[in-house]
Parts: C-alpha cells; structure tokens; sequence
C-alpha cells in the first residue's frame, strides 16, 4: 500500500478490509518515506494473490481499492488510461527529502484518499498504485509503478515488525 497511509497509525489499528466488510489485522514489515511505499504482512494467507507487472504497457485499466462512505468500507473503482512511465519527483513522505521513484502517469478522476488503489490492467495483473492526484486539476494522477514496488519489496524482511510512527 501506500506509505503516508500508515505513518502515525496505530500498528493494533492496521488491517486488510475485503469488500464485504470482512477485515484482517496486517503488520507493518516494510516502510520507505521516499518512494511511499508500505509492505503489510497477513498472518495467513486469506487472499488471492495478484501478479506484479513491472513494465508498463500503455493501456486501459480500472484502479481497484476500498473507501469509506459514512462509515461503511465500498468498493471503489476508477478507470484509468496510461499515459506514460515517468520518474515522480516529490518531497517523501514526511515533505522533507527530495524523493524521486518510478511511476506512472495516468489520465484518470482521482481524489483524496485514493492512495494505494492497484492499478489493474486483468484480473490478476497489478502495473502500479495511485500515489497522487494532479494538483492542477487536470483528470490526471501518479503512481508507483511494478517496477518500484518489486524493488520495495526484494529488500523487505517479513519477518520484522517495523513502526512508520511519524506524520506527515
């Protein structure tokens, strides 16, 4: 998931929510502020797995991820388009380093709150997750891509509890 969805967060508060409201407690194993990354570890496995794309084909997907809507967890959607792989430069997590990561530039209506939808292009296949919307106002947004997260994820123990303990 996204990383500046966990900093501050109790780690007894962390869980995996399913779209029928079932929800799974996760641990926090991996945290990197610059290229906002978060790895969670189920304590068994309950979900599907899906398949990380690391290149980055331009086409058309639907973002996947959940949202609350009056307390309620929904299933949110969002069509996206790929428009280009890019290098994201922004200032981390904690607005004090100059961050730069792989990403994907999507033309898509993102909103606050869709950090860490799985940008699906199949079923199974995951090419990114959103990261942010464009500040201009333009229907475009950003995400890391495959290609970042699998890096994220090749150095991650999952044996080791960490805490992202500071906000943003």
């Amino acid at each position: 998931t996204s990383g500046h969805i966990v900093t501050g967060r109790d780690p007894d508060t962390l869980a995996v929510v399913r779209p029928n409201g079932e929800e799974f407690p996760v641990t926090l194993v991996g945290f990197d502020p610059d290229w906002d990354l978060a790895a969670l570890r189920l304590p068994e496995p309950v979900l599907e797995p899906v398949d990380l794309v690391t290149e980055v084909p331009i086409v058309s997907g639907v973002a996947m991820g959940m949202r609350s809507s009056a307390g309620v967890s929904v299933v949110n959607e969002i069509e996206f388009d790929v428009d280009a792989p890019v290098f994201v430069n922004w200032d981390g997590v904690f607005r004090d380093t100059e961050s730069r990561f792989h990403g994907i530039r999507i033309e898509a209506e993102v909103r606050r709150g869709d950090s860490g939808s799985g940008l699906f292009v199949s079923d199974d296949d995951v090419i990114g997750l959103i990261h942010s919307k464009n500040r201009s106002g333009l229907p475009r947004a950003y995400a890391v891509s495959g290609m970042q997260i699998d890096e994220f994820l090749s150095v991650i123990d999952s044996d080791t509890e960490i805490v992202a303990d500071r906000c943003a």
